[in-house]
């Protein structure tokens, strides 16, 4: 299990970081740019 992470880079940019997928021993960072709408957040592109 774990928890998400939301953070901006050092250029303003929105980030999410999880782990996927959610199973030992093969679980590994990702990274997805987020857009904020204004009423939600939506991902742009993942990494």
């Amino acid at each position: 299990g774990g928890h998400g992470m939301i953070f901006k880079r050092f250029d303003g940019q929105l980030m999410m970081a999880l782990h996927q997928p959610n199973k030992n021993p093969n679980e590994r960072a990702r990274l997805f740019e987020l857009e904020d709408t204004g009423e939600t957040l939506k991902i742009k592109s993942s990494f």
